[in-house]
């Protein structure tokens, strides 16, 4: 289940103070919140935490469900107490902001051991809204999804692209001349 927490800050210095301290330990300046769409003037934060039965498989690939996100950061365990941070959203390159090639972002995520959960943070502020799903998916199944969508899409295009033509057709036809009149 995550956990949203408002910032009051945009300084990326509050960052660190929040990821040096001990993670059995709340943060004391940070206040909980719900999560809302409504606009915002500073970032929120996302606790999420991973737990894997043992059938499931280790690897896992995160989906942001917002295209208009303008900054999203990911936090991820370096393994060796700390963490590795990632940009995505408007302010990167599509290939910079994906470890996959997909129309939202798709993030990799570390392999998720049978013994303890993965806990990330993600930090997202856009200024327009912070309302985004977040889902996590096996490659394949996802390749899957978005061979439907992208079918699904294709058809609806290509009616978009049938009326245009046929609007064009009874345009062109239907259309007087001008006649001189005198």
């Amino acid at each position: 289940m995550p956990t949203w927490i408002c910032s009051p800050t945009l300084a990326l210095a509050w960052t660190s103070a929040i990821f040096s301290a001990p993670r059995s330990r709340p943060a004391s300046n940070l206040r909980k919140a719900r999560p809302a769409s409504a606009r915002a003037p500073h970032p929120r934060w996302i606790r999420v935490s991973l737990q894997r039965t043992s059938d499931a498989p280790v690897q896992w690939w995160l989906e942001i469900g917002s295209v208009t996100l303008k900054d999203l950061r990911i936090y991820l365990p370096d393994g060796a107490g700390g963490w590795q941070a990632r940009q995505s959203g408007e302010l990167v390159g599509f290939a910079e902001g994906r470890d996959y090639p997909y129309r939202r972002m798709l993030l990799r995520l570390p392999q998720v051991a049978d013994d303890a959960p993965l806990t990330f943070y993600l930090r997202t502020y856009d200024p327009a809204g912070n309302s985004f799903p977040l889902r996590v998916w096996q490659l394949d199944a996802l390749q899957a999804q978005a061979a439907g969508e992208n079918l699904f899409l294709g058809l609806v295009y290509g009616v978009i692209l049938a009326m245009l033509l046929y609007n064009l057709f009874i345009f062109f036809s239907l259309r007087t001349r001008p006649t001189s009149g005198t």
